[in-house]
Parts: C-alpha cells; sequence; structure tokens
C-alpha cells in the first residue's frame, strides 16, 4: 500500500522517481561514467547512472520515471509494510492496487474530475518489470525497456550501447511511468 501510494504521488509530481542521468546537471555524471568504463573495465553494459527525476504528468515529450522495488526511496513505510515474499509477488499487488485505484478515480465517484490524480490514469501509463516474467500476467520482461527509454542505454557522453543489464537489481522488480501512446522516448 505504501508503495502504490508513492507510485500516485510520483505520477502527480509530487515526489521524485527515478531516472537515467542524461546531462551533468547533477554531478560529473561524464566523469564517473569514464571511470566506471576506463578504470573499472565495464565490459558487459553501459555505467548508467540513475538520479532523481520529476514525472511530467501534462507533458507527453517527458521522459519517463521508475520507481525499484529493491531500491525504494519513498518517503515512509509502515514497520509491517517491509515485509516482503517476493519481488514478483510485490509486483503483482502493486499493479493489482493500482488498477483497482484507476478504476475508481477514473470513475469519478470520489468527484475528482479535474484534479491531478483523475488526469493521472487519463494520461499515465504504468508497466511493471521483471526478468523472470513467464507466465506472469501484466509484468513485462526488464529486456524491453530499453526499446522504449534509450536513454537506459546511452551515456553522457553521447554514446549508445548494444547490451543492457536486464536482470539488474534496479530492473528487476521496476515500475515504469510513462504517457499512455508515447512509449518511443527521445532524449
Amino acid at each position: 500500500m505504501d508503495t502504490a501510494k508513492y507510485l500516485l504521488h510520483i505520477g502527480i509530481n509530487a515526489v521524485c522517481g527515478l531516472g537515467p542521468a542524461i546531462d551533468n546537471s547533477a554531478g560529473p555524471i561524464a566523469g564517473l561514467q569514464k571511470v566506471y568504463n576506463e578504470i573499472y573495465d565495464l565490459k558487459h553494459y553501459p555505467p548508467i547512472i540513475i538520479q532523481p527525476h520529476r514525472f511530467d504528468i501534462y507533458n507527453p515529450n517527458a521522459r519517463p520515471v521508475y520507481y525499484a522495488l529493491q531500491f525504494p526511496n519513498a518517503l515512509e513505510f509502515k514497520p509491517n509494510s517491509r515485509l516482503r515474499t517476493s519481488i514478483i509477488t510485490d509486483l503483482h499487488e502493486i499493479r493489482s492496487l493500482m488498477l483497482r485505484y484507476s478504476k475508481e478515480f477514473l470513475s469519478n465517484k470520489f468527484k475528482i474530475d479535474g484534479t491531478p490524480f483523475y488526469d493521472l490514469f487519463n494520461y499515465t501509463q504504468y508497466d511493471y518489470f521483471h526478468h523472470h516474467v513467464e507466465l506472469h500476467s501484466g509484468m513485462r520482461n526488464s529486456t524491453e525497456m530499453p526499446a522504449e527509454d534509450p536513454n537506459l542505454l546511452r551515456t553522457v557522453d553521447g554514446v549508445t550501447h548494444k547490451t543492457f543489464p536486464e536482470s539488474s537489481a534496479f530492473v528487476t522488480g521496476c515500475i515504469r511511468l510513462s504517457h499512455k501512446n508515447k512509449l518511443k522516448i527521445n532524449s
């Protein structure tokens, strides 16, 4: 419930989600990526740096925003809400809650039309990613992420890499917020 609440707040731009760094505005990202490549000899995937990023519900050209279950950055969790059975089970439960929220908000039984919470489910799509999605309804494979967000393969120096860490902790149990009908993005 706490994660679903946080996802709603990310969607209306009340709090930050996460996204790949596309420039040096948050720090010396290009330098860090260079160190990972040249000093640590990172070979199997690009050194993508994830940083806080806000979702703009009203800008259809805005970049997607992510929430990673294995790196929770929610502002609060009730003590008993931190018990976890598995990442995939948590994704299913969160997806189920978000589908119920969508149905209730869009029914307008709470008279919230014209508010960001009402607009949220009209403009925003939530996708749920894991690298083992076989037989899991509603989940998408992490390998699909960079095709729809090329910034997950691009370093700040403009180099686009071919490999993606589809089983990394960040993308295993990752929820993406993007604009409906606007999945392929440009930086």
